[in-house]
């Protein structure tokens, strides 16, 4: 399935956090839910509805919150629970550290930093 692949670059830390947006239209309820999760960003990244462009997404600062589960190797990994509304994000601390860079990376899908 079709899909953008986000690297998301977290605040404060070394360590990158990725994201698949995979666009599922199996069924009504898989394009609804794709729909969400799409407006979701849109909303958290301040990205214009619609906008498919990911060279306008690059260095955009949003929101998300981390969920760490324990995996079958008992490492624990983070991923991403869900995109904080663009309310909620503004409530954050400043960004610290270097900005992310305006780079998009090879590869089938496509991988934007924020």
């Amino acid at each position: 399935k079709e899909m953008i692949r986000m690297k998301l670059k977290v605040n404060g830390y070394n360590a990158a956090l990725w994201y698949y947006l995979v666009f599922d239209s199996s069924s009504e309820e898989s394009r609804k839910r794709t729909d969400q999760r799409l407006g979701s960003v849109y909303d958290s990244f301040q990205i214009e509805r619609g906008n498919l462009n990911i060279q306008d997404w690059i260095g955009k600062t949003g929101g998300v919150r981390v969920k760490n589960k324990i995996g079958e190797d008992g490492e624990t990994r983070s991923e991403v629970h869900y995109f904080l509304s663009r309310k909620k994000t503004e409530k954050l601390p400043s960004w610290d550290g270097e900005q992310p860079k305006d780079e998009i990376y090879s590869g089938m899908d496509s991988d934007i930093p924020f």
